[in-house]
């Protein structure tokens, strides 16, 4: 038996796969699920929540298109809050099968 077969039986696919970076306290990421795609903000270590209001105190200054799409979750009793931005179910649908085909990647990601 290989020496680390135990390891490896216990290895998963995780449901998100997050790409993005770190500045701070925030984390801004794009995730790819099952069953979603989502573009995100988190912020942690944000207890008091001082980072995510003043956030949302700008939210006027967002465009439109952009503002009007914005999910804001303050996740009270909690030390993070996400600001994020998902694709509509018809948007979703609209997707469907073009995920590896290079002539709908603005689709996709623009």
């Amino acid at each position: 038996m290989f020496r680390n077969q135990k390891y490896l039986d216990k290895v998963k696919a995780k449901p998100i796969f997050s790409m993005g970076f770190w500045n701070g306290t925030g984390k801004f990421a794009c995730c790819i699920g099952r069953h979603s795609l989502k573009i995100e903000l988190y912020i942690k270590d944000d207890d008091e929540k001082k980072i995510f209001n003043m956030l949302h105190s700008l939210k006027n200054e967002i465009p439109e298109n952009i503002k009007n799409r914005l999910i804001w979750q303050k996740l009270e009793g909690k030390k993070a809050s996400l600001i994020k931005i998902e694709p509509t179910e018809a948007e979703k649908s609209n997707l469907r099968g073009k995920w590896g085909d290079s002539d709908h990647f603005e689709d996709v990601f623009m």
